[in-house]
């Protein structure tokens, strides 16, 4: 909960409080799940992930624990046919590797200490 006039946050603050609330809201259905998961396998250790399913999408929120930025695959999930993937922090679309075995593996970046934030939607 924040609260008190916008000028006591800084920029930078108020930037992140947007784009926050922005992926909250456009993927509310999945952010307001009654199953949520938290702390769900990676294929990255330094990398946890919280899952939010709901009848349209799921939403995985990400965490990178290191110091060190992180590129490559970060999740294997199941696939849908027809199933669009989205890197929703950074507002861009992600080509999933497609696994023989069905899965999807997800590949984005993560700053040092940085979060994110990919959507499956069908």
């Amino acid at each position: 909960y924040l609260s008190g006039q916008a000028r006591s946050f800084s920029p930078a603050c108020l930037a992140l409080i947007r784009k926050t609330h922005a992926v909250l809201r456009e993927y509310a259905v999945a952010f307001t799940s009654l199953d949520p998961m938290p702390l769900v396998p990676t294929l990255n250790a330094a990398v946890c992930a919280n899952r939010f399913p709901s009848a349209r999408c799921v939403a995985w929120t990400l965490f990178n624990t290191s110091a060190q930025p992180c590129e490559g695959s970060v999740l294997r999930v199941a696939h849908r046919p027809g199933a669009r993937y989205r890197d929703a922090w950074n507002g861009c679309e992600l080509k999933p590797f497609l696994t023989n075995d069905g899965n999807a593996e997800l590949q984005v970046k993560l700053g040092a200490d940085d979060v994110g934030c990919v959507v499956q939607s069908w």
